[in-house]
């Protein structure tokens, strides 16, 4: 036996259809604005004006712009009133600095970074320095950075929500130690005061990206997957293990050093300042790599010393 529905059921059933028809595409295709949303919000004031006096509607909006629920679109629901899914957080163009505090891996400080947001980050590496945290950025965005330590001990920066900034972060991390960072977003990472036996240094995913180091350590291992990495000013005194892969473009300082690159036909490798005391043979399919070429202003420099001694000759 079919049950009629009944003239408010209806009225409801057809609304909720026309909206998913209309609002279903327009966050489908990326209209996520506060415009659209109050599009959205004028369409939902019919629903305030009926007789809920039996029932209370509930309604969900996903990510996908679908209007659903969990159990049955549309279908009365014994809660409280209406409910909207989340939505970004918008920059204040508010910019401050606010220190966070420096979570601990195993009761330590940790010695591992991972960087997977569109930040830039500036590590100091000091162990006479107070380690800590500190970002700069509008105030309702950087108050939703939470530092955290990943399973594998890495130092990771969270957001607690989803947000659209309209100023960029800044992030200063001061650490005693650092082992290893992992770069994998399109920002600017520069690290200086790095000292130590070993460095793991990994530049991923994003080409626009770059990574700046400096400092001097015994071993360094480097896999550039992606993006530009300058490590001119970090000395390796003994040994220097490079892979670039494609699309990466890197610059190393191996004077003195065991130099083992393993280079991709479509990446760039090159050794500032002196020779490395050796090179060992690369696998056949990767490229070998030579001194960086000196920049105009070097350039220009010994132009005018090659002058200047000839004249002193005459």
């Amino acid at each position: 036996m079919v049950q009629k529905s009944k003239p408010g059921r209806q009225k409801l059933l057809a609304l909720c259809f026309g909206m998913s028809v209309i609002a279903g595409p327009l966050y489908a295709h990326g209209y996520h604005d506060i415009g659209s949303q109050r599009l959205v919000d004028s369409w939902l004031e019919p629903l305030r004006n009926l007789d809920t006096s039996t029932h209370q509607w509930h309604f969900s909006f996903l990510r996908n712009g679908r209007l659903v629920h969990e159990e049955d679109s549309c279908d009365p629901q014994p809660v409280s009133g209406l409910r909207y899914a989340s939505h970004p957080i918008y920059g204040n163009h508010d910019v401050v600095t606010l220190n966070l505090p420096l979570p601990l891996s195993d009761g330590a400080l940790p010695r591992r970074v991972k960087l997977d947001q569109p930040i830039l980050l500036d590590v100091v590496v000091d162990p006479d320095s107070v380690p800590g945290v500190s970002v700069q950025g509008e105030s309702n965005i950087i108050s939703q950075i939470e530092p955290s330590i990943a399973e594998n001990g890495d130092l990771v920066f969270l957001f607690k929500n989803q947000v659209e900034a309209g100023e960029p972060i800044r992030l200063t991390l001061t650490l005693p130690a650092l082992d290893a960072l992992h770069h994998k977003t399109w920002s600017k990472v520069e690290v200086s005061g790095v000292s130590g036996d070993r460095l793991r240094l990994i530049k991923s995913n994003d080409q626009s990206g770059s990574l700046v180091v400096k400092g001097k350590v015994k071993t360094l291992n480097l896999i550039a997957d992606r993006g530009a990495v300058n490590l001119e000013e970090l000395k390796v005194n003994e040994e220097l293990l490079v892979r670039a892969g494609r699309g990466s473009v890197v610059k190393v300082n191996a004077e003195g050093a065991v130099l083992q690159p393993s280079v991709d036909r479509h990446a760039y490798v090159c050794y500032a300042g002196g020779k490395p005391g050796e090179i060992i043979p690369v696998p056949s399919n990767s490229y070998t790599v030579g001194p960086c070429p000196q920049s105009e202003e070097a350039s220009d420099a010994d132009d005018g010393d090659d002058v200047s001694e000839e004249t002193a000759a005459r």
